[in-house]
């Protein structure tokens, strides 16, 4: 018989930040996926494309900015231990352009077929003016930011000096696999290697700027090479 050890210091830590994981995307989807929402969004309050904006705003904060902010506030861990630092190198530099240069000539090419523009750009308008436009790139940004916060952030360091860095990196990519399979089987095999790689990256460089800055290229390029590739929509 295994005998149950008793409560310590890092069965807390695992509590607040796994429970704050599982919280902030329940209140997340519960947001998005609510029927109350989506009717409150009525075609005078912008119809289902400010539904969608408004969903990614929320979500940045209920995924990332809170759960950070209420570790800041309840328990000793400081926004700094979690990869949220003024630090910027050479080194970061090197990641985000070495990484674009990859994924901008991508995007460019897979945003040309038909199936990936029958679901891309995710608002479907077709006549765009610059502040929509802005808007639409507004909302991933702030929900990027929050979801890189949580997931390079909260999720890798706090986890980091519990379960050690192999097993921390493999139930991060876990979990970031599972939260793409909504979307698409392709987006969650892509997800693999990716959250694979930004892992390390964050971990050899100490914070989540490479990660959040890669991420928010990945969503902005395709958005504009969708929007710039799909025969129905253009800017007025």
């Amino acid at each position: 018989m295994l005998a149950v050890p008793p409560w310590n210091e890092q069965a807390t830590q695992t509590t607040w930040i796994l429970g704050l994981f599982l919280l902030g995307y329940a209140a997340y989807y519960l947001f998005a996926e609510s029927d109350y929402w989506r009717n409150y969004f009525s075609p005078h309050r912008g119809g289902p494309a400010r539904h969608m904006l408004w969903s990614r705003y929320l979500g940045g904060l209920l995924i990332g900015v809170l759960p950070a902010l209420i570790l800041q506030l309840c328990t000793p861990h400081t926004l700094t231990e979690f990869g949220l630092k003024a630090s910027f190198d050479l080194t970061s530099l090197w990641w985000i352009l070495g990484l674009a240069f990859i994924i901008v000539p991508i995007n460019y090419f897979n945003t040309r077929n038909d199936k990936h523009l029958a679901q891309y750009p995710t608002v479907r308008r077709q006549e765009w003016t610059w502040l929509q436009m802005i808007d639409y790139a507004g909302s991933w940004v702030v929900y990027l930011f929050g979801y890189e916060l949580m997931f390079r952030g909260i999720l890798l360091f706090g986890l980091l000096s519990v379960l050690g860095v192999w097993p921390t990196i493999i139930l991060n990519v876990v979990l970031y696999v599972l939260v793409h399979l909504p979307k698409s089987m392709a987006e969650s095999i892509g997800a693999l290697p990716l959250g694979l790689l930004l892992c390390l990256i964050t971990l050899s460089i100490g914070t989540i700027w490479v990660a959040l800055v890669v991420h928010i290229t990945l969503a902005l390029s395709n958005f504009l090479f969708s929007f710039y590739h799909h025969p129905e929509m253009r800017r007025v």
